[in-house]
């Protein structure tokens, strides 16, 4: 996720220009940020002077100031954008995974409830909408696997169960943000359909660059081999890569 911080700062850069403009090309706006900055100036110069200083003048000046640039919609852009960054990347630049509760791992195998209800076989698996994701810990039954996630890592090891034969089997993945691994037994087919709008798709010694593209790949004999995996996976932003195990 380290590679898409340019891209932030670019989209916070473009925040703050657009945010001086929308200032200065509105009067009211302008006259209070103006007023402000010159309140912050006068009572700065009392100061140095040694003369007394008013705090009721100064948190004056702040809320002009505040209230200038809190009446564009790019300030709120803005802020948005920083609390974004701050989710995404915060924790992996400080150097402390499971800082925040939302980079924590945990063990997450298929979790099924069946009920009969006029014969029928109802299965309902619940989606964990935000935070890292491991499925593959340990041993399970397999199940096709269906996820929906906000953001947040994901690992997905295959190694841990035995897939059925003679048919095929599937992992499907929307997220929003996060890096995605799939670890896959040696000499099972695969079928990858991955579309993103910013990320890289890395699978046998190979990488691709993908902008608002989607990849396709098959791998040789793919109908042939005895044990097949078709992964369906989408992502706004981050990164897949397919690991054979």
């Amino acid at each position: 996720m380290r590679k898409f911080l340019p891209f932030f700062g670019i989209v916070l850069i473009g925040c703050l220009i657009l945010l001086g403009w929308q200032v200065f090309s509105t009067p009211a706006a302008l006259i209070f940020f103006i007023l402000g900055i010159l309140m912050l100036l006068l009572q700065n110069r009392r100061h140095q002077q040694g003369r007394k200083v008013s705090n009721f003048m100064r948190l004056v000046a702040v809320l002009a100031i505040v209230i200038s640039l809190a009446s564009q919609g790019s300030f709120w852009l803005f802020l948005f954008v920083v609390l974004l960054g701050l989710v995404l990347f915060a924790p992996t630049s400080i150097g402390h995974g499971g800082h925040f509760f939302w980079q924590k791992k945990k063990y997450l195998a298929p979790q099924v409830t069946t009920a009969a209800e006029n014969n029928l076989n109802v299965q309902v698996e619940k989606n964990q909408w935000w935070g890292d994701q491991t499925i593959g810990n340990q041993v399970y039954q397999w199940q096709d696997i269906n996820l929906k996630e906000l953001g947040g890592d994901t690992i997905i090891d295959l190694g841990n169960t035995l897939l059925p034969v003679d048919r095929e089997n599937v992992v499907i993945l929307q997220k929003g943000f996060g890096d995605t691994r799939i670890l896959v037994p040696f000499g099972t087919g695969v079928y990858l359909e991955h579309a993103t709008f910013l990320g890289e798709v890395r699978i046998s010694g190979q990488r691709h660059e993908l902008k608002n593209q989607t990849f396709r790949l098959k791998s040789p004999e793919y109908l042939k081999s005895e044990r097949r995996i078709r992964i369906v996976t989408s992502c706004l932003l981050g990164d897949l890569e397919v690991v054979y195990v």
